[in-house]
């Protein structure tokens, strides 16, 4: 067995080391869609609770919060979260509506993970977490999102997450917490 010098043991061990140390940054780096989900406690100031994990939530939800990677799961949400309002499409054969059909498939394909959390209080709020593949599918999520009804709802992005923050029209103070909550982790 040959002998190491001193110098060269110190080159090896930092070029092992360094996908270590890499790696290791990198489970602190990217933001998780779990940071979104928040208990009572963080919401003391606010009447909302999360709902019962028996209540009844759409896609088949098995859980509230509900993050999931499962194509299926991402089909229906991004698929329902997505789409075109009906209102804003009135005639189903336009053109400009196909184009829109084919944006939102081709987001909901690159969406690769989803949260779903609904808090009741006097009103009802609640969260929706999309992580996609890459930062510029975000952007376009955001932008869709951004059109829907903008005085009950916020979009926060960061990266290739987009966090959108929706009430309906009592819980607009229970919403503002939330909104607050979300502002913090998402920076």
């Amino acid at each position: 067995m040959e002998m190491m010098r001193p110098a060269a043991i110190k080159v090896r061990i930092r070029q092992q080391m360094v996908p270590l140390i890499l790696a290791l940054g990198a489970c602190g780096g990217p933001l998780q869609l779990t940071k979104f989900t928040f208990e009572s406690d963080e919401l003391e100031a606010c009447t909302l609770a999360a709902l019962p994990a028996d209540a009844k939530v759409p896609c088949g939800a098995q859980d509230n919060p509900f993050v999931t990677s499962e194509q299926e799961y991402l089909e229906c949400f991004g698929g329902m979260l997505l789409a075109p309002h009906q209102h804003r499409h009135q005639h189903s054969a336009d053109a400009g509506q196909d184009s829109t059909s084919s944006t939102t498939s081709e987001l909901v394909a690159e969406l690769e993970e989803f949260l779903f959390s609904i808090y009741q209080g006097e009103g009802e709020a609640g969260i929706f977490g999309l992580r996609f593949s890459h930062a510029q599918a975000a952007q376009r999520a955001a932008a869709l999102l951004r059109l829907r009804g903008a005085e009950h709802s916020k979009v926060h992005t960061k990266g290739n997450l987009v966090v959108y923050v929706w009430h309906d029209e009592g819980a607009d103070g229970c919403s503002a917490k939330l909104d607050s909550l979300v502002k913090s982790r998402i920076r």
